[in-house]
């Protein structure tokens, strides 16, 4: 049997198990048959392998791990303030890109980044979302003219928009000093990430050392 053997994290062997993965004990690795669908386990296959687009994945971003990010904004609407949520993904996540001979590879950039314009997620971390919130969900945005999974205020429920939320220095999730990112509560969340979305990266590890991590689920 041809086979595809996964990188699969001790702590995940029971996902990975319950997803149809087998264990060889004598090379000890978790592996799937070539025959199976690979959208599942796409956090677990073995990166930078280059592949064709016509497997394009389901999900052009992935991590084994990953933390829910928690942070608060000015309602634009009623002027309360609401707390808004997002995904903060580790060193270790990977995101697909093609090349002009539509060879696409997976890369990693080796540093935390945090998603914004989220318009897929795998089923495990919408349910993992809706534990923290049930204000984290699809909307249509008129700015934007795509619909996302976008934050809405707590107390009027209009959308918060990310772009404010994420690129405009001083947003909830875009800290400009240390101070700023203490605002920002980090909830780990020990199984796997897999998304569309865009990323956003910051330099200065010292914002990522001042989040405050929680430990939730």
């Amino acid at each position: 049997m041809t086979r595809i053997n996964l990188q699969v994290p001790f702590s995940q062997k029971d996902e990975a198990k319950a997803l149809g993965a087998r264990w060889d004990p004598v090379q000890k690795t978790w592996y799937i048959s070539t025959e199976m669908n690979p959208d599942p386990f796409m956090c677990w296959l073995p990166q930078s392998q280059p592949i064709s687009n016509l497997d394009y994945p389901e999900y052009s971003v992935r991590a084994p791990h990953y933390f829910i990010i928690k942070s608060q904004t000015g309602c634009w609407r009623c002027k309360e303030i609401t707390s808004v949520f997002s995904f903060l993904l580790p060193p270790e996540y990977e995101y697909y890109e093609s090349d002009a001979e539509d060879i696409g590879y997976w890369i990693s950039p080796g540093g935390f980044s945090i998603t914004s314009m989220v318009d897929g997620l795998a089923v495990s971390v919408i349910s993992h979302m809706q534990k923290m919130t049930k204000k984290y969900r699809i909307a249509y945005s008129k700015k934007a003219g795509v619909r996302y999974y976008m934050n809405h205020c707590e107390h009027c429920n209009a959308t918060q928009g990310d772009f404010y939320l994420h690129n405009e220095p001083g947003g909830a999730f875009f800290p400009t000093d240390q101070w700023d990112a203490q605002r920002i509560s980090i909830y780990p969340v020990d199984s796997p990430f897999m998304g569309n979305c865009d990323l956003g990266f910051h330099s200065e590890d010292y914002f990522y050392e001042s989040m405050r991590i929680i430990e939730f689920f």
